[in-house]
């Protein structure tokens, strides 16, 4: 055996003799030991993200018939006084484009030529800060009346007393919600306007709600 391995290597300059680990076993456990720390990270990502849903209705207004093309920052601005502003979304905006992405149609300011508002979520630090916003129910910005309630009461529907409200039917499909108020105020204080419309178009369904401060009795009032 000896020899054999003599007459291998005999025309070898140098041989060198490398000692070559078995190396699994070994990475196998540094696999194991990564996953189990990225899922201990993943769980503490998990839960700082985790935010209870009732806090953060609390936490959040719920602000309709906001003009659009209104920005994020108008809005922040506007609602500051209130609180501290901690986000501010934009929502049921209609693109010109069906093909178009939402936030692309904002930034080139590319509506649906039907759609005259959209809707928006602005979340507040604090329960307090939220409650407090609702001051700017039926406040006129831009030429148009605010709807403003917290988002947890529109989940409890507290806010939707039938005793102080009114159904309208026959609108035209055109109809806006200013032009609702403008109508109606002189029946009482107006608390919110309320108009139903298709979610695809923006266009009116020919009917909606007033919901007023105090209780009233308009069955039969007609429009001119």
């Amino acid at each position: 055996m000896t020899s054999d391995l003599s007459a291998l290597f005999n025309n070898a300059k140098k041989v060198t003799l490398v000692s070559v680990p078995v190396k699994e076993e070994s990475e196998n456990e540094a696999v194991e030991e990564e996953a189990v720390v990225e899922s201990k990270k993943r769980k503490i990502i998990e839960e700082r993200e985790y935010e209870d849903p009732s806090v953060v209705n609390a936490q959040t207004v719920f602000v309709g018939n906001v003009p659009i093309g209104c920005t994020q920052k108008e809005l922040r601005t506007l609602f500051s006084q209130y609180g501290t502003v901690k986000s501010v979304r934009l929502r049921n905006l209609i693109p010109l484009n069906p093909k178009q992405g939402k936030r692309l149609a904002f930034i080139k300011k590319e509506f649906h030529p039907l759609q005259k508002t959209i809707t928006a979520y602005i979340r507040f630090t604090d329960e307090t800060e939220a409650e407090d916003a609702t001051s700017l129910n039926g406040h006129l910005y831009k030429e148009h009346h605010l709807r403003v309630d917290v988002a947890h009461d529109l989940d409890t529907n507290t806010k939707h007393d039938h005793k102080r409200s009114i159904f309208i039917g026959n609108l035209p499909f055109d109809a806006n919600d200013d032009d609702v108020w403008k109508v109606f105020e002189e029946c009482g204080e107006i608390d919110s306007v309320r108009l139903v419309r298709d979610r695809a178009t923006s266009v009116g369904k020919g009917f909606g709600y007033v919901l007023f401060q105090v209780c009233i009795r308009m069955v039969g009032f007609v429009i001119d």
